[in-house]
């Protein structure tokens, strides 16, 4: 019986439904949306969004390293271990959140929004105010998104997409309800969508902590030396994510500055009808995580290269389902949206071959980010962060590819991911014995 292969479809099978269901309720929500703020606004908040999201990336990679750190142990059934490691990540976390709410709040006060995000129809003072709420808000989400890492090393993704699927219920409430007693508006938006976030992230910690008693920490379990084990890696984790954050977050303001707000609502509205095939993607990518590490660790050459045929099978089949969303995109739009969209040229296109780009770099990566083998990767994707901005304002403004030219130039910018790491990974597989290894040598044999 292969006891991975059934984690793994036990964990894709339970939060299937879930996912399905939340990410309906998503696109309920951008209709919803549109028609309470209007494209404007609704375009000032996806730019908000985009920024303040950036945050999310400035753990140094200690989320990733107790990522691993916890499915290690848990595989080995040592929780004062892990007692210890999450500790040592909320502590560290906290520090990390307050200097950079200091540092934020600064940035907040000096930084002219109306003219670097080319808004001139709201008061510098009411923007900055927005700013300052979904900055605050989203740092103590910072600290508290730790509870996905804690179920995600029981692997319980389940219980993680749950927590999503009630935050699209109660959000989509909220926003009719607001709307009937006319209170609905950007400043009630900041305050909400990062507050339910907040609120639900904090009832699952709790949740969890009650039924892995075992797991609870307590302030005693602090390790200062377990910092540079967690972060063993964090530095290339943390380039890693702001590398990405730069590739795949810049977009909206590049072409809020230079497009304006309306063409920010119709970029982000084409983004998310196609992100819905990356959703699905993480259903069977999150799970892998945790079971690359336990192959790795056993060395279970054999499973590692059975499951790589399987994905590489699926990715195939992805390419069909793509080029089908490619083709029906506008009639999609027209019954979700309720109106006709003015589609740039080329940008459902551009969008599809993203997709593609991206699931076929993230199969295989899942694996060399799970065995702490990302220093290729790291190079790889700041060298896309480098050129992603440039090469992107160079295609909108002067090749006149308007938005489409900035998703062309992520797909540029995410090429060598997926051409080289996948070599990597079959390096690395060709590489192995099939003999049990000592994990903790491996490690830090890649550390260093």
């Amino acid at each position: 019986m292969d006891i991975r292969l059934n984690i793994l479809m036990k964990q894709f099978s339970s939060s299937f439904i879930l996912k399905i269901l939340a990410m309906g309720l998503s696109y309920i929500s951008i209709p919803l949306f549109l028609k309470y703020l209007g494209d404007k606004d609704y375009g000032i908040w996806m730019t908000i969004f985009s920024v303040v999201s950036w945050i999310n990336t400035f753990d140094l990679g200690i989320a990733n390293g107790l990522k691993n750190k916890l499915a290690e142990n848990y595989s080995k059934k040592n929780f004062q271990e892990m007692k210890e490691y999450i500790m040592t990540s909320y502590v560290s976390l906290s520090f990390l959140a307050l200097t950079f709410w200091i540092i934020g709040c600064l940035g907040i006060y000096f930084f002219n929004f109306s003219q670097g995000l080319n808004i001139g129809y709201y008061s510098e003072n009411y923007l900055k105010l927005l700013f300052f709420i979904t900055y605050s808000l989203t740092l103590i989400n910072f600290i508290v998104k730790i509870y996905n890492v804690l179920y995600l090393s029981v692997h319980n993704s389940y219980t993680s997409n749950l927590c999503t699927l009630l935050f699209q219920i109660l959000f989509i409430l909220i926003l009719i309800i607001l709307n009937k007693v006319n209170k609905i508006s950007l400043i009630s938006i900041v305050f909400i969508y990062p507050g339910f976030t907040l609120i639900l992230g904090i009832i699952f910690t709790v949740i969890f902590f009650k039924k892995y008693k075992n797991m609870k920490p307590k302030l005693k379990d602090f390790r200062k030396e377990k910092i540079k084990m967690i972060n063993g890696l964090g530095l290339y984790f943390f380039l890693i994510q702001i590398s990405m954050l730069i590739i795949m977050t810049t977009d909206n303001m590049i072409i809020m500055r230079y497009l304006g707000a309306e063409e920010v609502a119709t970029y982000s509205i084409i983004s998310k009808l196609f992100q819905a095939i990356l959703i699905i993607e993480t259903l069977i990518s999150a799970p892998m995580w945790p079971l690359f590490i336990d192959a790795y660790v056993k060395s279970d050459k054999k499973w590692i290269i059975k499951i790589y045929k399987k994905l590489n099978l699926l990715f195939f089949l992805t390419i069909l389902g793509v080029g089908l969303l490619i083709v029906i995109t506008p009639l999609i739009l027209k019954i979700w949206i309720g109106k006709e969209l003015i589609i740039p040229k080329y940008l459902t296109l551009f969008w599809g071959i993203f997709i593609l780009n991206r699931i076929w770099g993230d199969i295989y990566c899942v694996f060399t980010n799970a065995t702490n083998k990302i220093k290729l990767q790291m190079w790889l994707l700041i060298l896309g962060a480098v050129i992603n901005i440039p090469l992107s304002i160079y295609l909108l403004k002067y090749l006149n590819f308007g938005s489409s030219g900035v998703i062309l130039a992520t797909n540029v910018s995410l090429l060598p991911i997926s051409i080289i790491i996948p070599i990597q990974v079959y390096k690395i597989i060709k590489n192995m014995k099939h003999e049990d290894q000592d994990y903790d040598k491996k490690m830090e044999k890649n550390i260093k």
